[in-house]
């Protein structure tokens, strides 16, 4: 009777040990599975080195971690993009470039996206230096709204736009065409530039 008793405790606890050893080794490929899913997940769209007004060249690289969140890592320090625009472009159609908007010696980086059938320019986001840190700097120029924004007249539609970074600002041109025209009937220009603070950029439609 001891020696059935016994027995029958040994096979429990060796069941019990095979039990514990498959929930381990099941959670062990679920963290590798999430490790792989998340490698898969991080994809580096841009990547150069800018001379921004430091001592040493900075190295900014433009990548995602998600379908949501796009982040611009400035010396591996990562600015979320997304947090200031829904941003839903195809990231492979993207520039980065630097300029020094507010002339206080350390260069803006801007992001520029470009899609649509024919590649053209659709948004764009800065990132500035405030001395400390490097942070998005919110604009009050909002793509979606140009329509209303400009005015056009009868059977007129906005189709192209075009970036450029000027001395101390930024135009963007829009080609305006009409119903039954090949050639567009003219151009209009949205100047963005700094507030009175350079915290901020304003946008100004002509």
């Amino acid at each position: 009777m001891k020696k059935l008793i016994i027995g029958a405790i040994c096979i429990i606890l060796l069941t019990g040990c095979g039990s514990e050893k498959n929930v381990k080794q099941q959670d062990t490929k679920q963290v590798e599975q999430q490790v792989e899913n998340n490698a898969n997940l991080q994809k580096t769209y841009q990547e150069k080195e800018f001379d921004l007004g430091f001592q040493n060249k900075t190295a900014v690289k433009l990548e995602s971690n998600d379908e949501k969140n796009l982040l611009l890592k400035i010396d591996e320090e990562s600015i979320n993009l997304s947090e200031e625009k829904d941003l839903y472009f195809n990231f492979n159609f993207c520039k980065l470039k630097a300029k020094d908007f507010d002339a206080d010696g350390i260069k803006e980086i801007l992001v520029l996206f470009y899609g649509g059938a024919s590649g053209t320019f659709q948004d764009f986001c800065m990132v500035k230096y405030d001395g400390v840190k490097w942070m998005s700097v919110p604009c009050d120029w909002n793509p979606d709204e140009d329509a209303d924004n400009i005015k056009l007249g009868k059977n007129q539609q906005l189709r192209y736009r075009y970036f450029k970074a000027g001395k101390n600002n930024i135009d963007i041109s829009y080609d305006v065409y009409e119903d039954g025209k090949e050639e567009a009937v003219k151009k209009v220009h949205v100047k963005i530039y700094f507030n009175k603070k350079k915290t901020k950029l304003i946008a100004k439609y002509a």
